[in-house]
């Protein structure tokens, strides 16, 4: 209705109706008419700056909050519908009101994306802005503005919100953990200082502010800063948490509501103090952490619902002389300055993206890419030949890939504006047009940031307090060889850990299993769930039978190989669905899609599969194509389909795999009308005989109906092809989608799925030494080890990580420990449950450490099986 109104009505009385709206809104909120308002202004002519003018009156004026949020709610809702250049002054008593709700926040962004004059306070609002000022530069082919030619740190500050935590705006803390977004790095040295707002009678609640590393999030950011040994902090009474014990700390007076508690971090010489207003509490002290590690800010508190601690990375107010806080940077120029790089269009942008992200996915770092690595640069010019217009700029540089590197740089900053702007990303979707720009800006961004917006969802739908469940698998059971498939089902590990969790409700916890080997006294510290699911993983792929190098069926009948020519993975069988245990086969799919979706939700546990790209799509209800499936299922038929003279043939038409009947019947439709012969005859008999002309219209009719009957032929085989598996993957699906949220998968791209659940397949030497502590190390060994390690290919790169880590693929839950030992006559061993340890020995040389460590991985025994 009111769409229609604002076509229909004459100008003359839509000027009185929006009078009217505006006179209502004075009065009452009313979201109907704040909507038929916003419909109105582009319609009537001169009517966008009055109707500014008027809104913002009402909300300078009104004593209500809630009218006050409808207003702006109308301000925004007007501004992204105009196409006329308005008059931004009018709102600029506006934008400095308190508080800075998301609301104004969102009004803030639209102003300073039409040019407007916004002082912004926080990360959210000023990456959300130059998130779309950068779309809307690509899709004009403009230039991006200048601060995204280099890394974006100093405008993405911004507070992490731990699982589980509640927070008011972008720095209210309620009850939870934050984290900072940028680090203190040792390596480059420097000052840095935050600070916290105690609460009216916050000192009756629990507060806890200090530094802790990556690992304190990882492994413990469900207890409270400082609470385990890799963070430390100041409970803002008397006691300081190092190291998981706790020593006294005391300040000159009791900490009270309204005080100002700052965290000062010295990384030059590697010590930390407190300040209470401005004034230091007590001698600074070293920091007990390791000296290699980036250092966050984080804060724990548990106070009334109706309180709030306000974190302040930025814009603090006793940031001592000689310290940096984390201020979001934004000058006069950030919104104005344009970059030197020749633009490019919105087209170009996601092909780039859609390459990187292909790069990223066979292995190679966005590190590598940027910093022109040549090693990748063989692989990175075979994707090229997917994405022209990416090509066509490599070309005009003369072949270089490094014509890329601007445009890379500017993927990567806005893939980091796009995830500190998360959390405005919500209050735009009422926003036709902004939100249409936002789902523009997704489509662009690389894997970590997408992964990074998802993981926003994920984290609402984890049960992160439930226990483990505690499952047993009896391995020599598993073991055994069975011919029967009732008894494969049952006594493989997947049949196994079905049955003893399938009707449990544990498939959102974060800790989701728990082993307990059948004989064994070991205890599970995550050790044995890392080996028992990549054994799993084993049952569901291929081997290789090493008497004749071949593929040999997986173990579980539930898959089945490939048929591509050169790249090897699985596909859920259709097959067993509909012999004597179809139900038990069904309902083992929807159990393996119910631990996928744990791995998708949680990232906790992985799955050392390779399923293709075709069922990837489908679980992310992508549409595949018949390309897709020539990648890396079935290229075996592809010669077959763009052969016209086999899909022409009835007998091989006929016997085409998978072509149901009414397919066939529709691929045959005009096949009647196909002509014989060019010579015809007339009902009655008299045969007449054509002219050459007619010979030639009559050759072509032959000509287009056959290819229509061609095209509705390969339409019918693809169709097929595509769909074979469906029955199966739907199985699968569904088992996913009952851990999964539905808002979660949409966001998702296929890609996104599959490195989540089965992880980065290509382990290179480099990536095994990022996911090692080696500051217990000697300098002699650490040299010998890392040696050892470069000079491995990478499948024994894989399999020195499932020796460590009891899997092999990364990402890993924590870093793995190296440990030195000096008993040079025995071989490297390993501890699989956290703490994930490697312990090493003072060899001779690199040459040995790497014949020990070899020795090592290849006889292997834990746990009691190989």
């Amino acid at each position: 209705v009111i769409n229609n109104l604002a076509v229909v009505l004459p100008n003359s009385a839509k000027e009185g109706l929006l009078r009217s709206c505006l006179d209502t809104l004075a009065v009452t909120p009313s979201v109907g008419v704040s909507r038929l308002a916003a419909s109105l202004v582009p319609t009537v002519p001169t009517a966008l700056n009055v109707t500014l003018y008027g809104l913002a009156h009402i909300a300078l004026t009104t004593t209500s909050q809630l009218r006050r949020d409808a207003i702006v709610d109308t301000l925004s809702k007007v501004l992204d519908a105009s196409t006329e250049v308005p008059n931004l002054s009018i709102l600029s008593k506006l934008m400095l009101i308190r508080p800075r709700t998301l609301g104004v926040q969102r009004l803030m962004v639209l102003v300073a994306t039409r040019g407007g004059n916004v002082h912004f306070e926080t990360a959210a609002p000023v990456c959300l802005t130059l998130a779309l000022m950068c779309e809307a530069a690509m899709s004009n082919v403009q230039p991006l503005p200048l601060v995204v030619d280099a890394p974006v740190t100093s405008l993405t500050h911004r507070l992490i919100p731990m699982p589980n935590t509640t927070m008011r705006g972008d720095t209210g803390l309620v009850v939870g953990q934050v984290r900072g977004s940028s680090s203190a790095d040792p390596r480059k040295g420097g000052k840095f200082y935050y600070e916290v707002v105690v609460p009216a009678d916050g000192m009756s609640n629990a507060i806890y502010m200090g530094w802790g590393t990556r690992e304190h999030e990882q492994q413990s950011s469900f207890h409270h800063v400082g609470a385990d040994n890799h963070s430390v902090a100041f409970d803002l009474r008397s006691i300081l948490h190092v190291m998981g014990g706790g020593q006294e700390y005391h300040p000159p007076r009791r900490i009270r509501g309204g005080d100002v508690v700052g965290a000062l971090l010295d990384v030059d010489i590697n010590q930390m103090c407190w300040s209470l207003n401005g004034e230091e509490i007590g001698m600074w002290m070293m920091v007990p952490l390791p000296t290699v590690e980036p250092l966050f800010p984080f804060v724990s508190a548990r106070v009334d619902e109706k309180l709030t601690v306000e974190v302040k990375l930025g814009n603090t107010q006793f940031c001592p002389d000689g310290f940096s806080d984390f201020t979001v940077c934004v000058t006069e120029t950030t919104f104005v300055d344009r970059s030197p790089v020749a633009p490019e269009s919105l087209q170009f942008y996601e092909q780039l993206s859609h390459w990187a992200n292909d790069l990223c996915t066979l292995g190679i770092r966005l590190d590598d890419i940027r910093g022109g690595d040549s090693k990748w640069e063989s692989r990175g010019r075979t994707q090229l030949a997917l994405y022209s217009l990416v090509a066509d700029k490599v070309q005009d540089a003369n072949g270089s890939l490094s014509a890329l590197q601007p445009y890379l740089q500017h993927l990567d900053s806005l893939s980091d504006l796009a995830l500190s702007a998360a959390s405005l990303e919500s209050s735009v979707r009422s926003l036709d047009n902004c939100a249409a720009s936002c789902a523009r800006v997704k489509k662009l961004l690389l894997f970590a940031a997408r992964w990074g917006v998802i993981e926003r969802v994920l984290v609402s739908a984890m049960d992160r307090d439930a226990r483990a469940f505690a499952a047993t698998v009896d391995m020599a059971l598993a073991k055994q060889p069975h011919t029967d498939t009732i008894a494969i089902l049952q006594n493989s590990i997947v049949g196994q850990l079905y049955a003893a969790t399938n009707d449990e409700n544990i498939f959102k916890r974060r800790n989701m299993l728990t082993i307990k080997l059948n004989g064994s006294i070991s205890e599970d510290g995550g050790g044995i769930l890392r080996t028992v699911l990549s054994l799993l993983s084993e049952e569901m792929m291929y081997t290789f039978n090493p008497t004749t190098s071949e593929r040999e069926a997986p173990k579980l009948p539930l898959f089945r190989c490939n048929d591509h020519s050169s790249i090897f993975n699985v596909l859920p069988s259709a097959e067993p669905l509909h012999g004597p245990h179809a139900e038990l086969c069904q309902s083992m799919l929807r159990w393996v899609g119910k631990v996928m979706g744990n791995a998708a939700l949680t990232g906790r546990i992985m799955l050392a599969v390779s399923f293709p790209k075709i069922l990837w799509m489908k679980l992310v209800d992508d549409t595949p194509t018949i390309e897709d499936l020539f990648y890396d299922c079935n290229d075996t038929c592809k010669k077959s389909l763009e052969d016209p003279d086999l899909l022409l043939s009835d007998m091989y038409f006929d016997v085409f795999p998978f072509v149901d009947a009414s397919s066939l019947q529709q691929a045959r439709g005009d096949e009647e009308k196909v002509p014989s012969s060019p010579l015809t005859g007339p009902p009655g008999g008299m045969f007449i005989m054509p002219s050459s002309d007619d010979l030639v219209v009559i050759g072509q009719s032959r000509t287009r109906n056959q290819q229509k009957v061609l095209n509705r032929r390969r339409e019918a085989a693809s169709n097929a092809l595509l769909t074979e598996f469906d029955e199966a993957i739907g199985y699968i699906k569904e088992g996913i989608e009952s851990v999964v949220p539905p808002a979660a998968l949409a966001e998702m791209h296929w890609d996104d799925l599959r490195r989540r659940v089965t992880g980065s397949s290509t382990q290179t030497p480099a990536d095994l030494l990022r996911e090692m502590d080696m500051g217990g190390l000697s300098d002699r060994v650490q040299i010998m080890l890392t040696e050892a390690i470069e000079s491995l290919p990478p499948d024994l790169c894989s399999r020195l990580l499932l020796f460590c880590t009891g899997q092999s693929r990364l990402p890993l839950p924590e870093k793995i420990k190296v440990v030195e030992l000096d008993e040079p006559t025995k071989v490297p061993s390993s501890h699989t449950c956290s703490p994930i340890t490697l312990t090493v020995h003072d060899y001779r040389d690199s040459e040995e450490m790497k014949s020990k460590l070899l020795t090592a991985i290849s006889n292997a025994y834990e746990f009691g099986f190989v």
